[in-house]
């Protein structure tokens, strides 16, 4: 079964690698922001962890970042993107401009794993899993709840 992009929706995207749980230390996704055309042109890594990336969303809705080789540093094609496989080491929350804009929900996030890559000529590309980020409210942030007759209690 292929897993090429559902349809062309692509952006650019700078992406820092690391643990976001580790200040971006260790392995996975720690940040990522979307970069203009020109950006993307005149994009030069700062350190080993930068990269850029084009993301798109496959038929399966799984997260395609296509990694680009060019200006890719071999330290980070060393130490990121070993035979073994692209290693998450904790969740990633997606900003929410990004995965809106690709067709999934707001407040995803990356599965921690071992995901396969793909090599291209010009880049690598792997297809992670997400999952939707659970939300937690405090009733105590609504008011009054009059269809379960639950009566608004300040916070003290």
């Amino acid at each position: 079964m292929m897993t090429n992009p559902i349809h062309p929706i692509r952006f650019f995207a700078s992406v820092e690698l690391g643990s976001p749980e580790a200040d971006c230390a260790h392995f996975g996704i720690c940040s990522v922001e979307l970069i203009s055309s020109n950006q993307w042109a005149e994009f030069h890594p700062l350190n080993s962890r930068q990269v850029r990336a084009v993301l798109s969303k496959t038929r399966e809705g799984l997260l395609r970042f296509e990694f680009s080789l060019k200006g890719m540093r071999t330290d980070t094609r060393t130490q990121f993107f070993p035979a073994e496989g692209f290693r998450i080491d904790s969740a990633c929350v997606l900003p929410d401009s990004i995965t809106i804009k690709l067709g999934f929900k707001s407040g995803i996030s990356t599965v921690p794993g071992v995901y396969a890559l793909k090599y291209l000529k010009s880049g690598i590309v792997v297809k992670l899993s997400t999952t939707q980020k659970e939300v937690q409210l405090d009733i105590h942030d609504f008011g009054n709840f009059p269809s379960l007759n639950i009566p608004y209690l300040p916070k003290k």
